[in-house]
């Protein structure tokens, strides 16, 4: 995942969610979870992993990955932590949240027109019943309710080169067909820079990231693992064909996403 602003830190601003968090038994992030920066799909994985073992999560949410990106690979939210200054968008090429659902709520509800995007009736009816775990969000506390991350992330109505799909993968199929290995954050300037210096260095040698990588291993689901699949993070996820081939989950404009949670 990679962006196209600086890296300064922008202030993080707290939200007013933490009671109604609170009211409603919402999962808190791990204590020990792990982050690396610019990595969001493999931070998402491993919270998905924790929370798909956990029995007091699955038995009560459904558990979402999404992943927000455009043909173009330029994708602008705001309030990402990276931005230049507060209220800067940030544009990612993609970005990757997790999204809690409480189960045997139903598909769909009706949205009113608020800003940029719309907001349910449902929040205020039965409760907040789904939830944004975003790594990367100056919305705090994390995680955030859907309509208030929705409404903060994605303000304002956008042109086609910066407006955002979003592709929606059940925790199960994440967990088992994901896998990376990480060649799309090394640096082909790098690498191109010292075949031509150094034409004689071995392939294992011309490796240097865009952003450090983690330091554990590569991750590759069960399944991609036993179908001899390591790679398939922009084909099978990043991608927002929705008729590609060999991609996972369910393609939706803003606008269907909105109505679908």
């Amino acid at each position: 995942m990679q962006h196209s602003t600086g890296a300064m830190a922008m202030a993080v601003r707290p939200s007013d969610h933490r009671v109604e968090k609170q009211n409603n038994n919402i999962p808190d992030l791990p204590t020990n979870y792990t982050y690396t920066r610019c990595y969001c799909e493999e931070n998402v994985y491993l919270l998905c992993q924790e929370f798909m073992t956990r029995k007091d999560v699955h038995e009560h949410w459904e558990v979402w990955a999404v992943f927000i990106s455009n043909e173009r690979k330029t994708v602008a939210l705001w309030e990402q932590k990276v931005a230049r200054e507060e209220g800067a968008p940030v544009v990612w090429d993609y970005h990757v949240i997790l999204l809690l659902e409480a189960k045997g709520i139903g598909n769909g509800s009706a949205w009113g027109s608020r800003g940029g995007v719309g907001t349910s009736d449902r929040s205020s009816r039965n409760g907040v019943q789904s939830w944004v775990y975003d790594f990367d969000t100056a919305i705090t506390p994390v995680p955030c309710p859907w309509d208030e991350y929705m409404m903060r992330t994605f303000p304002y109505e956008l042109t086609p080169q910066y407006r955002s799909s979003f592709r929606l993968i059940t925790g199960e199929v994440f967990i088992n067909h994901f896998a990376s290995d990480r060649s799309h954050m090394v640096s082909l300037f790098f690498r191109a820079g010292l075949l031509q210096l150094r034409p004689s260095l071995e392939e294992g040698q011309l490796s240097s990231y865009n952003s450090p990588p983690p330091t554990y291993d590569p991750i590759c689901g069960e399944l991609s693992r036993k179908a001899g699949i390591t790679n398939n993070l922009m084909s099978g996820f990043v991608c927002m064909n929705p008729t590609a081939r060999n991609t996972h989950g369910d393609v939706m404009s803003l606008e269907e996403v909105l109505f679908r949670f």
